[in-house]
């Protein structure tokens, strides 16, 4: 307690330091690092869509397919579902805890235009004042903890080409991506 009094009233340049340094050790030795925060994905773990029935022709609509590996992966204790190269055309796929979905360098998750390929989902404890009542989505999760999505491919809801399914503006039911 001296030593504190003398650092505060004689110096307080050192006091500001000295405190500084104290609480930077004490976060350092109480905090978790960040590879205890970051998830970690098994790749030694990883289910390629396409062994899943997935086809990356841009035309056929891959939605079950990407699911069942979304879920394997998730019952298996968690992993890494890779979208490989091609065009995979699909509608709301329900991300699960312990789940990256990875998007290979040349894949394009490609969002349907198809208003059927996107169940109305229940509106979450948290969420937008935007929307009410639930909401479309190509990729979805709630409740889901330690997901990603990772990668260099390509998501492309298809904006421009998503018609409105009411109203306009952002309660016009086009789904989110």
């Amino acid at each position: 307690m001296v030593e504190y009094r003398k650092l505060h009233y004689g110096t307080g340049k050192y006091f500001v330091s000295l405190c500084s340094a104290l609480m930077a050790i004490s976060f350092a030795l109480t905090a978790p690092s960040a590879a205890e925060n970051k998830p970690q994905f098994s790749r030694s773990r990883a289910i390629d869509i396409r062994d899943c029935g997935a086809v990356g022709d841009g035309k056929t609509i891959n939605t079950t397919a990407i699911q069942t590996a979304i879920d394997r992966c998730a019952k298996s204790g968690g992993g890494r579902v890779v979208v490989p190269p091609g065009r995979f055309l699909s509608g709301t796929i329900v991300m699960k805890s312990g789940v990256e979905l990875h998007i290979d360098q040349g894949a394009v998750l490609l969002g349907s235009t198809d208003h059927d390929d996107y169940p109305r989902r229940p509106t979450p404890k948290y969420r937008s004042h935007k929307d009410r009542g639930g909401f479309y989505a190509l990729i979805y999760a709630e409740g889901a903890e330690d997901i990603a999505v990772t990668g260099s491919g390509t998501i492309d809801g298809q904006g421009k080409d998503q018609k409105p399914r009411h109203g306009s503006g952002d309660l016009d039911g086009r789904p989110r991506i």
